[in-house]
């Protein structure tokens, strides 16, 4: 198990990070574990495995409209969402926070609040991302097929899989000059 050595650059101290390849081509937002700071930071890792077929990328630079595609566990599509750039709690029950909006699913798999989508200011690629953590949840939420920690909130990448409950959500960066028939995924 390969790990690597994250240094807070407000306190200097360093963590130990285990599997650092399932963030390779992202930038991830950490909470530094030291008692005394606790500050948020950026990473980039550089490298990306090559093989990676979850990786996609816009090939338009005109608008981008974000997207959560739900599929049911036997791959059919079920809903696609157009996401607003603000924050939101996905769960089972509707969570009354001023700051979020809720995305409702019934599946008993998904806890009340599983996971949040946090619309934030990327300090690496100096724009505004959306960035996922897990909430407790009870069966976890796993970003390409890798289970994500509370402390972790992950930078969404256009193409990026999440797996909640019995659902597979796939978010998407799709240009509002393309149809969804011609998208593929």
């Amino acid at each position: 198990m390969k790990k690597i050595r994250l240094i807070c650059p407000h306190c200097k101290k360093y963590s130990k990070l285990s599997n650092p390849e399932r963030f390779f081509g992202k930038t991830v937002e950490f909470t530094c574990a030291n008692p005394g700071c606790k500050k948020k930071f950026d990473h980039f890792f550089q490298e990306k495995m090559v093989d990676d077929p979850t990786f996609l990328t816009l090939h338009s630079t005109t608008k981008v409209q974000m997207q959560l595609r739900v599929m049911d566990n036997q791959g059919d599509l079920v809903k696609i969402l157009n996401l607003k750039p603000i924050n939101y709690v996905l769960g089972r029950q509707h969570y009354t926070d001023m700051d979020c909006e809720t995305i409702l699913f019934e599946d008993s798999f998904i806890s009340r609040k599983h996971c949040l989508l946090r619309y934030i200011k990327s300090l690496a690629k100096d724009d505004f991302r959306f960035a996922i953590s897990d909430l407790n949840s009870t069966n976890k939420t796993f970003l390409n097929k890798t289970e994500l920690n509370p402390e972790e909130e992950i930078y969404l990448d256009d193409g990026d899989i999440i797996n909640i409950g019995r659902l597979e959500i796939v978010y998407r960066e799709v240009s509002n000059n393309l149809s969804d028939e011609s998208i593929e995924f």
